[in-house]
């Protein structure tokens, strides 16, 4: 007779238990918890946003530009809310990503910003050139793409005084 194996049974039946508890009880998504007037609206035929909320890019600074858009996963179809992004310069004379994202590094030019309630993205007095946003999943850094399904990384061009509504950013985010 081993009562540490019967305790540790137990004790895994119970977490097991625990962790179904736990996941059963966060709410679903119900038609109440979808976006207001104010924020993206659902198209018809797609779980994707439509850049319908007021989302003008800020006034720049001279010589600066600015952006505005809505971050939304078409992995998890939804906006992406409270998260950290960063706008990281194109490398090269050919706009190339980045090969490492280590996270926000202004030293090298990187523009950071936490997307608002519904995914929106907003920066201001942004220097002009080729930037790709990289937003923080889990454990990792992930560029948004072009399209839905798309690995090409999407690249945003930014002139001096520019306001660019950059519209929906998708990517696959958990």
């Amino acid at each position: 007779m081993y009562p540490s194996r019967e305790v540790s049974l137990s004790a895994t039946v119970c977490l097991a238990l625990l962790i179904c508890i736990t996941a059963c009880s966060f709410p679903a998504a119900t038609p109440s918890s979808l976006p207001t007037s104010s924020e993206p609206a659902i198209s018809p035929n797609s779980n994707a946003p439509t850049a319908t909320m007021d989302s003008d890019p800020p006034e720049p600074e001279r010589g600066k530009a600015s952006v505005s858009g809505i971050l939304y996963s078409f992995c998890a179809g939804r906006g992406i809310p409270g998260t950290v992004f960063y706008l990281t310069p194109a490398s090269g004379e050919g706009a190339e990503p980045p090969t490492l994202l280590f996270g926000p590094r202004p030293e090298k030019g990187d523009v950071r910003g936490v997307s608002g309630d519904a995914g929106e993205v907003r920066l201001d007095n942004v220097p002009p050139g080729s930037y790709y946003l990289a937003v923080w999943a889990p454990y990792k850094w992930v560029l948004v793409v072009e399209s839905e399904g798309s690995e090409t990384p999407r690249v945003i061009e930014l002139r001096a005084g520019e306001r660019k509504a950059l519209g929906i950013l998708q990517l696959c985010w958990p």
